[in-house]
Formats: C-alpha cells, sequence, structure tokens
C-alpha cells in the first residue's frame, strides 16, 4: 500500500462529517451557543499539532466554534531540569517556587505560540489573550507554593471573538 492509499487525518474527518452519528453532534454543535473547548496537553502540542490544526480548521470550516486551553507539562518539566531549578511533584502536582513560575510562564508563552503558530499554518485565524483570562486562588501556599485553582474566568473577550469566528488560544496559567 501507498503512502496515496492512506487516507489523511482531514480527508477521515470530512468523510465523518457525513456520518449519520457525526451529522447529529454537528447539529448540536452548530448551535447557538455551544463551542468545543479543546484541552490539549503538553504531549499533544510536542506530537499531534498538525492533525490538531486540521481538525480545527474543519471545525471552523462547519462554522463550529472552537476554544483551545493548553499545558506544557513535559516542555515545563523538561526545562526545569535544563536550567537546574529543582522542583518536585507531591500527588502528580508540580511544587512551583518563584524560580520555577519564572521557567513556567515563559515556557507556557512559547508553547502557546507554538500552537497558534500551527493553528495559523492550517488556515486557522487565530487570538491569543495573554494572561488575561483567569483568576486563580493559591491552591496551598505552604504545600505547593505557586499553583492556584480558577477562581473566575474574564469570558466576555473569548466570546467576543469566538463571534467573529477566530480560535482563542489560551494557556493554562
Amino acid at each position: 500500500m501507498s503512502a496515496s492509499d492512506n487516507p489523511s487525518t482531514t480527508e477521515v474527518v470530512l468523510g465523518q462529517a457525513f456520518d449519520p452519528e457525526f451529522v447529529y453532534y454537528r447539529d448540536i454543535l452548530q448551535l447557538p451557543g455551544n463551542i468545543v473547548l479543546l484541552k490539549l496537553g503538553g504531549r499533544a502540542v510536542a506530537n499531534n499539532m498538525d492533525s490538531v490544526a486540521d481538525s480545527v480548521r474543519q471545525l471552523a470550516d462547519l462554522d463550529i466554534p472552537v476554544a483551545i486551553i493548553h499545558g506544557a507539562g513535559p516542555q515545563i518539566d523538561s526545562r526545569l531540569e535544563k536550567e537546574g531549578v529543582p522542583f518536585k511533584k507531591i500527588n502528580g502536582i508540580r511544587q512551583t517556587d518563584e524560580a520555577a513560575l519564572g521557567v513556567v510562564k515563559e515556557t507556557l508563552s512559547e508553547v502557546n505560540f507554538i500552537v497558534a503558530e500551527a493553528l495559523r499554518r492550517g488556515d486557522v485565524l487565530v487570538w491569543t489573550p495573554g494572561d488575561a483570562v483567569f483568576n486563580a486562588e493559591f491552591r496551598d501556599r505552604e504545600t505547593y507554593g505557586f499553583v492556584g485553582d480558577i477562581a473566575s474566568v474574564t469570558a466576555d473577550p473569548i466570546r467576543e471573538v469566538l463571534s467573529d469566528r477566530l480560535v482563542p488560544v489560551v494557556s493554562c496559567l
């Protein structure tokens, strides 16, 4: 079987767009006010951005709004190790002191750029809000340092750009 015999991700997804089960979900997602919120972990960003970009473009082509939030766990751990910033995980959560927080912010910003650029290469209109989306409260400062839980979300700018057919790309910090 040659490479040309294998359907691309685009062909597979477009083929599914006409499958009766997919049509049902597509019709639901196209109802006013519904959006697809796509959470990308750092591994997905590192390994699957081309297919993610294809899928997001196809959803946009169907007028289904998409918002993306991403992490960067493996990238952050790698960068902390590379820069010699010690860290440990407690209950699967990275303990984050001031030195680590700087690396976390820089790495999330870099990953945000990678995600946005991959989407742009896939002909997706992108908006990146920076860090003005989440308001958080410290989880347990003594145990976790600068790790927080979301207390509120500033969603109006996201709603506005979704109505303009842009895909917001938001980091988890």
